[in-house]
């Protein structure tokens, strides 16, 4: 590139074969001839400049010389009329070939990636991109651009390439305020207009609910309300007490798991229902295939249990429903049981219920060692470990069994409980339900003694009973002290501990009291003393004494 048009001779060889050229106009000066007498002034005005001496220069080049500027020649003023009276050497500037030490702006070496341009406007983008176009431009204003938006658009873009630039600087939040916006809409309390449009899977699992049950697991992502599903893994490390369930050397799960899930499925629909739940009949089981239980995670076996409502013609709201259980394992799906539920709703006797058990214990009269029962069954090929060896007391008579559960301790148990205890229902201020508040388990204790439940201690001879005793004492206090003598025999035999270990002072949570456990020291309450006493009532004092002082007041009124 020359300052003369006529020394254009590339130009002017593809001018015939219609080319279109643009011969770049910036080799001019920006000022004419014949304003030259103007500079003799103006180096008068500019003689007297000074400068500053930063610790780290920065490098500069000049579009004059096409050098890097020195700081000494930049105060004098030659400089500065040499800078209004010579051509701008632009193309010189970006392209000379110097060592990259000297020259930083060396573009085509690749020694810098990025090219700035502090201006109103980007007027050398066109240029500077035919230049050099490997490099990448960028402006700071444009015209047609607010000036905080392309600001803030370079430093994103600097930050992105790797650049150490500070964007919190740039949003003005560099002091770590970030200033409140005053500007905001108002909050839409109109929820009729949809901002987001997510599917039914989507939403459903995004608003799943918790896992309901022990054995049920939670609900399937394509959840049907018609047709419900959940999903469950099986494995001994979520679950190790499946370990000690072994058929035939492979750790299953047991049949009455199986059940389980069917009758936490089934109680899950008449809850949604509103239903009040007394009871279960499994009209009809059948177990099809067992299922088999790994031992990590990864590889566990995926119970599904499906629940249909089975409703007859000529009945308005079905109580019955139909369960199948499907086990995916190994890439492959089988069925591994069904059953036929009926829910009963408050509406079979108790008193029959009571005849039908009591039938079954008097039946029992052949005892059987627990020790041999276990080693029959590791003869026939099942396994107990200790979660399953909890039978003591067995009676049979080819059809039933009478076992007595003795308490296992901490490390060879593990209590499974699906229902919700009146504590629940108390502390969210809901009304405890009817069937929590009748004795549930009174049919299903050890038959007594006619005499009661008789302490040497405290009654004078062996044929007074608890009640009597009790209806002979001058003050609450006495009664309190017979109530937590009763509960403290009462725990002592239930936790296998001697009456020395039970103290008054700890609460019944804190000497290992469950909810289970309660509801029965509820129904003993209720026979020895003919109270009601409800189980949080209980569970809430602070100590015995106060559970005594509770019983003790309430049969005086």
């Amino acid at each position: 590139m020359c300052e003369q048009q006529n020394q254009h001779h590339p130009v002017r060889d593809v001018q015939g074969h219609r080319v279109v050229e643009n011969a770049p106009r910036s080799q001019k000066k920006f000022c004419s001839d014949t304003e030259d007498w103007c500079c003799i002034p103006f180096a008068c005005y500019v003689r007297d400049l000074g400068g500053i001496h930063p610790a780290h220069g920065t490098p500069a080049a000049c579009t004059v010389s096409s050098h890097v500027a020195a700081p000494k020649p930049l105060v004098t003023s030659q400089y500065w009329v040499d800078n209004l009276t010579s051509p701008i050497r632009f193309f010189d500037t970006l392209t000379r070939p110097e060592k990259v030490e000297s020259l930083p702006l060396r573009l085509v070496c690749g020694a810098i990636a990025d090219l700035i341009e502090i201006g109103p406007h980007a007027t050398l983008r066109r240029p500077i991109k035919d230049i050099v176009s490997s490099i990448r431009y960028h402006s700071v204003l444009e015209r047609s651009k607010a000036p905080t938006l392309t600001l803030r658009e370079l430093v994103g873009a600097l930050f992105s390439y790797g650049h150490h630039v500070s964007v919190a600087a740039s949003n003005g939040q560099a002091r770590g305020i970030i200033p409140p916006l005053t500007n905001c809409p108002p909050y839409p309390f109109d929820h009729s207009k949809r901002h987001w449009t997510e599917s039914r899977l989507s939403k459903d699992y995004r608003l799943r609910q918790r896992l309901s049950g022990y054995m049920l697991g939670v609900p399937a992502s394509d959840w049907n309300p018609l047709q419900p599903s959940w999903r469950y893994w099986l494995c001994t490390e979520t679950m190790p007490w499946l370990a000690n369930h072994v058929v035939n050397g492979v750790a299953v799960c047991p049949g009455a798991g199986m059940v389980v899930m069917a009758l936490e499925s089934v109680k899950q629909m008449a809850v949604a229902k509103s239903r009040v739940v007394s009871g279960f009949l499994v009209k009809d089981a059948q177990f099809i295939s067992p299922i088999p239980v790994k031992e990590d995670f990864q590889n566990s076996s995926e119970a599904v249990a499906e629940v249909r409502s089975i409703q007859n013609v000529h009945e308005k709201d079905s109580a019955s429903y139909e369960v199948r259980v499907f086990l995916f394992t190994d890439a492959r799906v089988r069925r591994s049981g069904s059953s036929s539920d009926w829910v009963d709703e408050d509406s079979r006797s108790r008193m029959e219920a009571k005849d039908q058990v009591d039938s079954a214990f008097a039946s029992c009269v052949k005892p059987t060692n627990s020790r041999s029962f276990y080693e029959f069954c590791r003869e026939s090929g099942i396994q107990y470990g200790p979660s399953f060896r909890l039978l003591s007391n067995i009676a049979w008579d080819s059809h039933y069994y009478d076992p007595s559960l003795s308490p296992p301790d901490a490390d060879h148990s593990q209590v499974i409980l699906g229902m919700n205890t009146p504590r629940d229902h108390y502390a969210r201020g809901e009304p405890i339900p009817l069937h929590l508040k009748r004795p549930l388990f009174a049919h299903f204790n050890v038959p007594r003694s006619n005499t009661k439940l008789g302490f040497p201690s405290l009654t004078p001879s062996s044929e007074t009973n608890l009640w009597q005793f009790f209806q002979e004492a001058h003050d609450i206090q006495e009664r309190s002290a017979i109530v937590v003598k009763a509960i403290r025999h009462k725990l002592a035999h239930a936790l296998g501990k001697e009456l020395e270990d039970i103290h008054t002072g700890p609460s019944l949570s804190d000497q290992g009291v469950d909810s289970l456990m309660a509801m029965e020291l509820r129904n003993t309450i209720s026979y020895e003393f003919n109270v009601s006493v409800a189980v949080f009532e209980m569970m809430d004092a602070a100590d015995l004494d106060q559970v005594g002082i509770l019983v003790a007041k309430k049969v005086q009124h």
